[in-house]
């Protein structure tokens, strides 16, 4: 997201910044906005502005280990394990 965006998204530079709760004059030495600023922005606005793509995790390696091979969540592990116990 830009600066621009945000101060939009809030209607000024002071609304940006009393939301995040700083200074004004932090928002306006951002050249661009902080990583983490960014996603408190972007839960501030419920979604409407997104972080940078490049903040978030890639989906490919959400399910993966470092070998490529797919994961099984807890929840997974636990329903295949409870399959194998007799009735």
């Amino acid at each position: 997201m830009t600066k621009e965006q945000a101060i939009g998204f809030f209607g000024s530079p002071s609304a940006l910044a009393k939301s995040l709760n700083i200074t004004p004059q932090s928002v306006s030495q951002w050249a661009s906005i902080p990583a983490y600023r960014q996603f408190q922005i972007a839960l501030l606005s419920s979604g409407s502005l997104k972080p940078d793509e490049e903040l978030l995790p890639p989906e490919k390696n959400i399910a993966t280990n470092t070998h490529g091979h797919r994961v099984q969540s807890v929840a997974e592990y636990k329903d295949s394990k409870a399959a194998e116990i007799p009735a």
